[in-house]
């Protein structure tokens, strides 16, 4: 009986000190500590300490955000990295005070990481191509050029927007700072990379210094093509650049020189019901005397299967592009498929779908 109660304790000393283990590990491991305020300041605050800006761009109210925060929590490499050499930063869609830096970056979906440098560059943006998120090489972060086409909907590529985010970037902490010339002249530099709505907002702020051109600059932002995504983060586009009314009302949208076009731009499926298939189908016209090459039609989600013809489209003829729509959820839809192409006027063109799904 002695040694059986001995046992019984051993065990149950054993159990008590194993879960303080479990405790304490959890207590003392580290996890990563985002700094409140502004995101201006933030990357005041890193200039003075001589590191590295880190921003998660995220949505309090979505799920998978709330996940890859604590997935990101369990990369102990990365952790460590972040926590000596970077100030970490959150930017939550759901918090006004938060949302100028997320207009700034023109993110289209959450989570987003970003990574700056010590001078506020932009080193990285995306995830790496694996199932860890390791950072000791930020060459393996990074966003794949046709889905930073579709999503962002700039007419630039990564490297390009990494300059556009730094220098629209660089001018707001120079606005800050109250040096709104150095701030102009940096901004001047932004507007040549890209123009979009931040950073044509920004114009109004340091209308009392001559940007050259500005006329034929709004004149070009109010031809801006908005994407969904845009009226998330900006709403009315011309509103938020705060173009004058003067420019607006003698504003005559120049025709575009398009090389091709769709018959229709759009199409609306009805009302649908949820699982079952529903085939669609639009047309594409070669207008140029250059024959038109469809390299690939596609739409990030699975529920939209798509064909489109391989071959050459000569001048005046028609290609048809086929779908097939199968819902899984109920409610409206608007649904964008984007059409890659060798055109020079529009690499990607947008058809679009809409409907009820009960």
């Amino acid at each position: 009986m002695k040694r059986s109660t001995h046992i019984k304790y051993r065990l149950i000393v054993f159990i008590i000190v194993t879960q303080l283990v479990i405790v304490f590990s959890s207590c003392t491991q580290k996890k990563i500590i985002y700094e409140s305020g502004d995101a201006i300041s933030i990357f005041k605050k890193a200039k003075a300490q001589n590191k590295k800006v880190f921003i998660l761009v995220t949505d309090s109210l979505c799920g998978n955000c709330s996940s890859f925060q604590d997935f990101l929590n369990t990369q102990t490499e990365t952790v460590d990295i972040l926590t000596k050499e970077y100030i970490c930063y959150k930017a939550d869609i759901q918090k006004i005070s938060e949302r100028k830096i997320i207009e700034l970056l023109k993110v289209p979906s959450y989570p987003f990481p970003y990574f700056f440098d010590r001078k506020g560059n932009l080193e990285a943006f995306g995830f790496p191509n694996s199932k860890d998120f390791i950072i000791t090489d930020l060459n393996k972060i990074s966003v794949g050029e046709k889905f930073f086409g579709e999503f962002f909907r700039l007419p630039i590529d990564t490297k390009a927007y990494k300059r556009l985010v730094s220098l629209t970037l660089k001018t707001v902490v120079l606005m800050s700072s109250k040096d709104s010339i150095s701030a102009s002249k940096v901004l001047k530099k932004s507007l040549k990379v890209a123009l979009y709505p931040f950073n044509v907002s920004l114009l109004n702020e340091l209308s009392k210094f001559r940007i050259e051109g500005l006329d034929s600059i709004l004149y070009k932002a109010m031809a801006y093509k908005q994407s969904p995504s845009d009226k998330v983060l900006y709403g009315d586009v011309n509103g938020y650049m705060k173009i004058p009314k003067k420019l607006r009302d003698t504003f005559t949208p120049q025709k575009i020189s398009v090389d091709y076009n769709f018959l229709p731009r759009e199409k609306d499926l009805g009302t649908l019901e949820i699982g079952n298939a529903y085939p669609f189908s639009f047309q594409i016209v070669n207008n140029s005397t250059i024959p038109l090459l469809i390299n690939e039609v596609s739409h990030p989600c699975d529920c939209i299967h798509l064909k489109w013809p391989k071959g050459e489209i000569q001048q005046n003829k028609l290609a048809t592009i086929e779908g097939v729509f199968r819902p899984y959820q109920s409610g409206h839809f608007n649904k964008e498929i984007f059409v890659h192409s060798n055109s020079i006027n529009q690499t990607i063109g947008v058809f679009k779908i809409s409907g009820i799904v009960q």
